[in-house]
Order: structure tokens, then sequence, then C-alpha cells
């Protein structure tokens, strides 16, 4: 299995990635090719020189192989420029083919993409199984505008792979249109067995509306204006993930405010302790052609602690409004996130079964199953 993403330590599928080498170790080596290195970008860069590529042969929290290929531009320019992307696109597709003929000759090859660019290297790479693991709607950027060269190749992968793994409604539908062997499973959730974040982190006995993830532009800032303007004695707004570079201006003027709260970074294991502060936990998200096709691993993460959600009307969110709280209008999603936890949609019965039908353990196993089941029909054997 030769899985493509993004940089291992950062890859926001890293728990999905873990219980899926996990499960496929019984029957297959498993090789992570992370995002790669550019001698343009990062040469020009001391504090993403190579080193922090951790370029060795296993991930230093995880029992993975990692290759690091390197190229010449950059991802960010290949959506500017189809050339770059073809010079980059034949160097990967060369180290991929001689990584295999070294460390895996006379192996069956399942290559596994992520993202549209992956498509000359599904070409290229010789290959039993293609997998596309469909996870956002890449023919578009988050402001919902399209993206001309990555609709064209993300139609082509779809096409041209042998299983399209989708996490949302909208792209599996999608992707069924253009005849592919389609599979919907959404995001998931692996649940923490060591926390050991203490109490304290937020005000003792505050209404805490909270936000775990990476803080993006997918994100309706205006939105979330709205609702700090708003807010009450007691009640306060919390971010909790990393700051994307492009919005860091939108996030310093949150931190005006005395209500807004910003904690950075943290470990998966540390994830669950905070969403269990949170009185509610909100998927504040922009509507467009891109968050159309988004169904969030952070809501099983709320699922899985059994804090109330409130979120903007993504399509597959929107279906699920009979157990949690979903908002047509801004004045709307306000109230919700002020008003009391007691008193907003909680599907008891929905937030238990899906707790137990959404961990990453389950997710991977239904994988497994489709994997399994291409390699049968095509005769490969293991």
């Amino acid at each position: 299995m030769i899985l493509i993403s993004s940089r291992w330590q950062n890859s926001h599928r890293k728990a999905m990635y873990q219980e899926l080498q996990k499960a496929l170790s019984k029957w297959s080596d498993v090789v992570f090719v992370q995002a790669p290195y550019s001698a343009i970008v990062h040469g020009a860069m001391k504090r993403n020189s190579f080193s922090k590529y951790e370029d060795h042969n296993e991930a230093q929290d995880f029992p993975l192989q990692i290759m690091t290929p390197k190229v010449i531009f950059h991802n960010k320019i290949w959506s500017k420029s189809g050339s770059a992307y073809g010079i980059d696109s034949k160097l990967i597709s060369s180290q991929l083919n001689n990584y295999i003929e070294e460390e895996h000759s006379g192996k069956h090859v399942i290559l596994w993409a992520c993202h549209p660019f992956d498509h000359n290297y599904l070409r290229n790479v010789k290959a039993a199984i293609r997998v596309y693991d469909f996870y956002d709607n890449f023919s578009y950027d988050e402001n919902g505008e399209l993206n001309a060269l990555k609709d064209k190749l993300n139609r082509k992968l779809i096409r041209s792979t042998d299983i399209v793994f989708c996490t949302s409604k909208t792209m599996f539908g999608y992707a069924q249109e253009l005849g592919a062997n389609a599979r919907l499973i959404p995001n998931g959730y692996s649940m923490n067995r060591e926390e050991s974040i203490s109490a304290g982190m937020f005000p003792q006995g505050g209404h805490i509306i909270g936000y775990i993830g990476t803080v993006r532009d997918w994100i309706d800032f205006d939105l979330i204006s709205s609702l700090l303007s708003g807010l009450e004695p007691g009640q306060y707004l919390a971010f909790v993930g990393p700051v994307a570079p492009n919005v860091r201006e939108n996030v310093r003027r949150l931190k005006t405010s005395d209500k807004f709260i910003h904690i950075g970074e943290v470990k998966y294991t540390d994830v669950f302790s905070y969403i269990r502060s949170f009185s509610v936990g909100i998927i504040p998200f922009k509507r467009n052609k891109f968050t159309d096709g988004v169904f969030p691993n952070k809501f099983f993460e709320y699922v899985a602690c059994g804090i109330p959600i409130v979120s903007t009307n993504l399509p597959d969110i929107s279906d699920l409004r009979e157990f949690v709280n979903v908002a047509d209008s801004a004045g709307e999603f306000v109230d919700m996130c002020k008003s009391d936890p007691r008193k907003l949609i909680f599907g008891r019965s929905f937030y238990e079964h899906l707790k137990t039908e959404a961990t990453w353990e389950n997710r991977v196993r239904r994988m497994e199953e489709c994997l399994m089941r291409s390699i049968e029909e095509k005769a490969v054997q293991i």
C-alpha cells in the first residue's frame, strides 16, 4: 500500500491512516509518501529545511515507512502552472517507481491518492489497484471558485481509479455521475484513552462555545464576529487549533475581545479533553461549492464527547437536523450558540449509535473490505 498524502506530522487524516496501517499490516507493507520537498521553495527557507521532513524510514510516533520525494517547484505553484506540475510529476513518478523497485520488488502495489495532483503518479506508476481518497471537493478553492486545472485532473482521477472513497453525499453523487466505483464512507474519530489535560483551561462555570480544528478560510468570520459581539456575561468563544497564515489577521481581530480564547495546536490525544469542556461545539463554515462537500471530522469528535452541536447548513449535516442544531441564517446560528445547552436539540440515541459506527476502526474495516473485494475481482494474489 502506497499512501500519497500531506506531511505525516500535519496530516488531518492521520488518525485514519494509523488505523489503516494497523488493519493492512496483517497482509501488506504500508508506505506513506508525504508532500514533496521543493528545491526552490523549501531550499530558500531555513525554517523549512529538509531535516524537518523527517527523511527516514519510520515516523517518530508510529511504525510507518515514510518516503519524501524531491521536486523542483511546489504544489502551490502547480495550481498556477501546468508546466511546473508536469515537470514535478515526472520527478515524483520516477522516484516512486525506483523506490518500489528497490524496496518492494516483486510485490503487487496498491496506490492510494488523495488529491487531483496525484493523477499523473497513478498513471505513470504500475499498480494492481488504484484508490482515490476523495475527502474534499478539490475542483474548488475554499472560496468556492473553480480551479480549471484541478477540476480537469479531479475528473480524470475519479474515472481512472478502481475505488473512490467519498466522505460526503455531494462528492459521492458527483463520483457516481462520472461512472466511478464510489463508496460513501464519511470521516470518523479515534477516541483517546490517555487524556491528561487538567481542568481550568477555560473560565470556570463559563458557557464555552467551542471550535476544534485548524482555523482556516472556510470559517465564516463575519458570522463569528456577529457571535462574538453578541455574547453575554459568562459566555465565551474558544478556538482550539493552529491558524492558517491567510486568516491570521482575522484571528488577531478576534483576540481584541476578552470574550475570545485561542489555544493553538494540541496533540490529537488531548483533543477530546478540550471538547468535553465546551458547552456547545460549533461548525461555522461558509456555504459554497467547496464546503458543500465537507462533512468534517470535528462533527464526529463532538458526537463522541456527547456535546450539543450547532452548525451552518452544510448539506450532510442539514440531513441530520432532527438530531443536531442546524442554522439557516446568521441570527439563528448566534441564538443557538448562546442558548442554554439543555434547550438545544440533542439526539441522544443518534449520538450513541454514531459513537459506535463512526470510529476510524470501523470506517477502515469497510475500506479494507472494499479493497479485498477489488483484489478478488482482479484476481490479484497477496
